[in-house]
């Protein structure tokens, strides 16, 4: 379990970064994030002049308060057209990880559901990243789970 001291803007990023059309860039964070029995982050990155960056934290993931949305982010986020970000947790939800969509609004604060969690049955562990098919479907895999309890393929319509 995590202590309250962690660093409050994510630990341990695994995954690659995505950039936006503006120049923003997005990010996970595997652990870490602000508050109690947190584990992991997805953040934004906005350049500015001299080579400066701003850091804002979009969500943090909390596994004791928010088991069901997922915690444990290792892979990088997608971006649609809309703005949304979609990404997957290793674990929570279930138990053997999440498909969550983060949404901006108006006023600059990111909205969060979550669009899949695996049972095991249909997988286990996604540990990688999703990717857009061109009909706007997301694709991903995972570590295990499926039916042979080696992994599986998914398809989600956001």
């Amino acid at each position: 379990m995590q202590s309250s001291n962690v660093s409050q803007d994510g630990a341990s990023p695994e995954a690659g970064l995505i950039f936006d059309a503006t120049g923003n860039l997005y990010g996970t964070t595997y652990s870490g994030g602000y508050g109690r029995y947190v584990w992991g982050t997805v953040f934004q990155l906005t350049p500015h002049a001299n080579d400066k960056w701003t850091e804002t934290i979009l969500h943090t993931f909390n596994y004791h308060y928010q088991f069901k949305k997922g915690y444990g982010p290792m892979a990088e986020v997608v971006l649609d057209t809309g703005g949304n970000l979609y990404g997957t947790t290793a674990y929570g939800g279930d138990g053997f990880g999440t498909v969550f969509k983060l949404m901006p609004d108006a006023n600059g604060k990111w909205g969060d559901t979550v669009l899949h969690t695996f049972n095991g049955k249909d997988g286990a562990l996604p540990f990688a990243g999703l990717v857009f098919g061109s009909s706007g479907k997301l694709y991903g895999a995972t570590q295990g789970g499926g039916t042979y309890n080696t992994g599986a393929l998914f398809e989600i319509t956001p």
